[in-house]
């Protein structure tokens, strides 16, 4: 289970580190915010993996954990964007 839970922390990195290279990062979260970025990519990928594990079991829980990381981070970093569109 260990090597799974690192192996969901590596995708989180990824997901995260793509997400900054796309300029993914919202603006009011500052100079650190692309710690915050990567911070977020990693605990959902162990939330989606825990999830997985728990819903599909250990074969698929890496997958789950992929596509709940990358749901999150897309979803909470243009959330802001969508917000000021809906002010306008």
């Amino acid at each position: 289970m260990l090597v799974l839970a690192l192996g969901w922390v590596a995708v989180g990195l990824v997901v995260g580190a793509v997400a900054l290279a796309a300029g993914l990062r919202p603006p009011m979260w500052g100079a650190r915010g692309w710690l915050g970025v990567l911070g977020m990519g990693i605990g959902a990928a162990l939330v989606g993996g825990t999830l997985g594990t728990l819903l599909f079991g250990r074969f698929f829980s890496t997958a789950v954990a992929l596509w709940i990381a990358i749901v999150a981070v897309v979803a909470l970093a243009l959330a802001p964007r969508l917000a000021a569109l809906r002010q306008r």
